[in-house]
């Protein structure tokens, strides 16, 4: 079936979803933002002092919706930006299959654009969104899940709104624009869109 891409401007730690990703590096540093939340008070007494080799996600204990997933995404200004999009993917599989905490139709798994702060790739967010993308776009049309990318600022969501159209129309909006085009322009509703 396929689930869909929201994208979201807002506070992430604040979202009410089953599962999230939470920006950290090999040795679970993260910045002041991340590291301020009730979630990483919750988990740092389980973590490890360094990822385990060759693993970019570690799971957590956690009961209740909103599990954070520590994920390494702090690759460097010379990683390329599909190194981001790796540790994406596996977020997305292993949150994917982790128990739904919420009464959705399918789960919702939600991350910010990974890498562009502390990360080491501020400068390049157009080319982390441009690898980032594919990723997520062909993780919802293979899975039963919904994926939420979640912007800070609103540049950020200006800027992931403009990567998003230049992949193409989603699934979501080649269903539905034949169905729009039989209104009138006056009567036409367009959830989620930004004019």
């Amino acid at each position: 079936m396929g689930g869909h891409l929201f994208v979201v401007h807002g506070d992430l730690r604040t979202l009410r979803c089953d599962h999230w990703l939470l920006p950290v590096d090999t040795g679970f540093s993260t910045s002041r933002s991340w590291n301020q939340s009730s979630a990483w008070r919750r988990i740092m007494g389980f973590l490890p002092s360094l990822m385990p080799p060759g693993q970019r996600v570690f799971e957590v204990p956690w009961s209740g919706p909103a599990r954070p997933w520590p994920t390494n995404v702090a690759s460097g200004r010379r990683t390329p930006p599909t190194w981001l999009a790796e540790s994406v993917r596996q977020f997305l599989h292993q949150a994917s299959t982790a128990p739904s905490t919420l009464n959705r139709d399918r789960p919702l798994l939600a991350l910010p654009i990974v890498g562009t702060g502390y990360g080491g790739k501020r400068r390049f967010a157009g080319d982390v969104l441009n690898s980032v993308f594919p990723a997520l776009d062909g993780f919802v049309e293979d899975h039963d899940v919904d994926v939420a990318l979640v912007t800070w600022t609103e540049e950020d969501f200006a800027a992931a709104q403009a990567a998003r159209r230049q992949h193409g129309r989603t699934r979501w909006e080649e269903e539905l624009s034949p169905l729009l085009l039989r209104f009138p322009i006056s009567h036409r509703a367009y959830p989620f869109c930004n004019f």
